[in-house]
């Protein structure tokens, strides 16, 4: 089942931070630093990060550990290297991943921002997380941050999001966007999918207002079921109702050592 990248991931990548300054990146990458350290994966050890973006967390990382990125978008990936320039990145996708494209096995495999949600139906997910697995060195780490749990979605609640904040600025900036959209699920083959269709309003200095949409669709996948998964990857995983975000726990995994 292809399924397209939305805009923001891919020609409009530059608007990406923009739209997500709210995101509290250092303190979540605190957050991650400690479940590592708790793992047993200290600084200085090799850690890369799958649908890495535009390298938000591996920036924060980088200070204490060796890290590298990947995304299956060039969009994003193009942003992540103006960012990170030193740091080692490529354009990989989840579901094909080879440790010898990404600059081999690691300490610890990231997978945040609820990148996963992406993957469905089961096979898809299940092919994920084996590729994932496969990155790690035994006794590796892989942190995994899921999607909305079922139970917390709502429906129809809409959603309205600035970027710049005029009414706030003492210095007018060159760039504002607006984007607003109201939530939705779906049934597909028994799954219960998260439908977004997100409007976005964007006004440039001296290039008046342009409006797109994008379309995003996400597995509102059971614990149980993403847990199994991950041990079908042959990891063991320990579930944490408080995560990073609201709402969407994480997943702790150990690739055991022989």
């Amino acid at each position: 089942m292809e399924k397209s990248s939305p805009p923001l991931y891919t020609e409009r990548a530059e608007l990406y931070d923009l739209v997500y300054q709210w995101k509290d990146y250092r303190r979540e990458a605190q957050q991650v630093r400690s479940l590592l350290r708790e793992a047993g994966v200290g600084a200085g050890s090799r850690v890369l990060e799958a649908a890495c973006g535009t390298g938000s967390y591996l920036a924060e990382l980088a200070w204490d550990h060796e890290v590298a990125g990947f995304d299956l978008n060039e969009g994003m990936i193009g942003q992540a290297r103006r960012k990170l320039p030193e740091v080692p990145l490529w354009q990989a996708d989840m579901l094909t991943v080879e440790p010898e494209q990404v600059g081999g096995r690691y300490d610890a495999v990231l997978c945040l921002f609820s990148s996963i949600g992406y993957l469905w139906p089961q096979d898809r997910l299940r092919e994920g997380l084996r590729r994932l697995a496969a990155l790690l060195r035994p006794g590796g780490v892989l942190i995994l941050e899921p999607w909305v749990r079922p139970e917390v979605w709502e429906e129809g609640r809409p959603t309205l999001q600035t970027a710049g904040h005029p009414e706030l600025d003492a210095t007018p900036v060159e760039i504002y966007v607006a984007r607003a959209g109201v939530s939705s699920s779906r049934e597909v083959g028994g799954l219960r999918i998260s439908v977004m269709e997100l409007h976005y309003l964007v006004a440039r200095a001296h290039h008046g207002v342009e409006h797109f949409v994008e379309h995003h669709e996400l597995w509102l996948c059971p614990m149980e079921v993403l847990v199994d998964a991950v041990e079908q990857a042959g990891l063991v995983p320990r579930w944490l109702d408080e995560g990073l975000s609201t709402g969407r726990g994480l997943i702790v995994a150990k690739c055991p050592a022989p």
